[in-house]
């Protein structure tokens, strides 16, 4: 088991993406719980182990030129 932040209740890993590259998570509807640390597949804006409001748009610079 990894090791997790202390409210993370290991609940994430069920909601937990898998087959997709990096780049493309966020274009396929998944979002990152920056508290967790994994990219999830759910439904609703908080995150349903430790509750965090999930990030749905990438932070990098890169990414921002892209979207013009």
């Amino acid at each position: 088991m990894s090791k997790m932040a202390a409210s993370c209740k290991g609940m994430c890993e069920e909601y937990k993406s898998q087959g997709i590259t990096m780049k493309e998570k966020y274009q396929y509807g998944q979002k990152r719980c920056t508290y967790c640390g994994l990219f999830l597949t759910c439904e609703g804006p908080r995150c349903p182990c430790c509750k965090t409001i999930l990030r749905t748009k990438p932070r990098g610079r890169s990414s921002s030129n892209n979207r013009i």
